[in-house]
């Protein structure tokens, strides 16, 4: 039911159905409906009716905000939530829905996105608490969330200490800086992590001070545990040509595919192409792809 500007009074008439008995929805999607707060009220207590069946529930760009959040964060208080995903993108909710949400967190959920909400390096600190005692937690997504270096650091100190469960973080459109490349470098190389798909390590006009080889030397010494990596590369450094040599893709031996994927997603200037040189080859702007 995305996308249909059901607002507060549409949710109220929607709630007169999940509170039935004999309703088995287990997936719930009203992203982009202009919910608030009050139809937050209206769906939370329908919810906690009738709570068992529910696995996945998405309310992104909705105008929830921290009370908003707050208030659907109560089903969690029910002994009987099966909630597995919850998906919050971008419902204007700060590091005061991330405290809220440390606090009330449940012991089903899998999967959790919280990306394009301004939660900034205090509101990842408490996502840092909840994850180091998940024991369930496998996706994490937190893009454009105006994360920084302080923000990577305690991500990646909460991951080194609890690191056998997520297996997916998303953190596309923040800004890592030298250290918190550094911080997550260090926890893709400790043996104990699990990580398989790593997204969003920003080339953004080398803020980062690192060179692209150097990201490229970064992924591959993880190899043995990253599957997908996902690099944007914003735009052209100045004075510097993005010339990379990339690895073919590996020859499949036995059946066993490759063990890593380089994802490389380029925005750059107008008119600009040919920028990435492989091993005596020379590709267009893409998306493009390599295995090694």
């Amino acid at each position: 039911m995305n996308n249909n500007n059901l607002q507060d009074s549409g949710v109220e008439l929607l709630c007169t159905g999940l509170k039935n008995i004999n309703c088995k929805l287990e997936i719930l999607s009203l992203k982009n409906n202009c919910i608030t707060e009050g139809g937050c009220h209206v769906l939370a207590a329908a919810l906690n009716s009738n709570p068992s069946n529910l696995t996945e529930l998405d309310l992104s760009e909705n105008k929830l905000g921290n009370p908003g959040m707050k208030i659907i964060l109560t089903l969690f208080e029910n002994v009987e939530c099966r909630l597995e995903k919850l998906k919050l993108n971008c419902i204007s909710i700060t590091d005061e829905g991330c405290a809220a949400l440390a606090s009330a967190f449940n012991s089903n959920l899998r999967e959790l996105d919280l990306s394009r909400n301004q939660i900034g390096d205090s509101g990842v600190t408490e996502i840092s608490s909840l994850l180091r005692n998940s024991q369930t937690l496998q996706i994490l997504r937190l893009s454009d969330c105006s994360i920084s270096e302080e923000g990577y650091k305690a991500l990646s100190s909460a991951l080194r200490s609890n690191p056998s469960h997520l297996i997916e973080l998303d953190l596309t459109g923040n800004d890592p800086g030298p250290s918190g490349v550094k911080q997550l470098s260090d926890l893709l190389q400790d043996p104990n992590c699990q990580l398989k798909t790593l997204r969003g390590l920003g080339f953004v006009g080398n803020r980062t001070g690192i060179s692209l080889r150097s990201w490229i030397r970064l992924v591959t010494s993880t190899a043995e545990n990253i599957t997908e990596f996902y690099l944007l590369l914003f735009y052209m450094i100045s004075g510097e040509m993005i010339q990379c040599s990339l690895y073919h893709p590996a020859e499949v031996s036995n059946g066993e595919p490759p063990g890593l994927c380089l994802f490389f997603f380029f925005f750059l200037p107008w008119g600009t192409q040919n920028v990435i040189s492989t091993e005596g080859d020379s590709k267009m702007l893409a998306p493009t792809a390599s295995c090694i």
